[in-house]
């Protein structure tokens, strides 16, 4: 079953926009699916530039499908529009997630003098 752990986060305010931080531990199932989307092969292994862009095409929507399955646990869907989201991975199975969210004017106002939660 595909799950992560929290390992810290934090937020900040930028232009309009706040900006989520997430460090995430991969479990064994969500690690196998990240490495199955990595692209192994490029250009010069194939014997046609059609071969190789469908194999483009299949490794970059896994890596989608992957990048929406941690994105969405944290309630953000990039094909909506209405969250930002990266995924990245830092090392092992270690991954930084950053989400992008548009922040209304009462609300920056209000935390204008924070700018850091943990």
């Amino acid at each position: 079953m595909f799950k992560m752990e929290l390992v810290c986060s934090g937020s900040f305010l930028d232009n309009g926009y706040r900006m989520e931080t997430r460090v995430v531990r991969l479990n064994r199932d969500a690690m196998e699916e990240w490495n199955a989307a990595q692209f192994r092969e490029d250009e010069y292994d194939f014997q046609t530039s059609d071969q190789f862009l469908a194999y483009y095409k299949r490794q970059a929507a896994k890596m989608e499908a992957f990048e929406d399955k941690v994105l969405q646990m944290f309630g953000a869907n990039r094909r909506f529009g209405v969250v930002g989201g990266s995924v990245t991975r830092c090392v092992g199975d270690i991954f930084t997630v950053v989400l992008t969210k548009r922040e209304t004017r009462s609300t920056e106002t209000e935390e204008e003098g924070g700018g850091h939660e943990s």
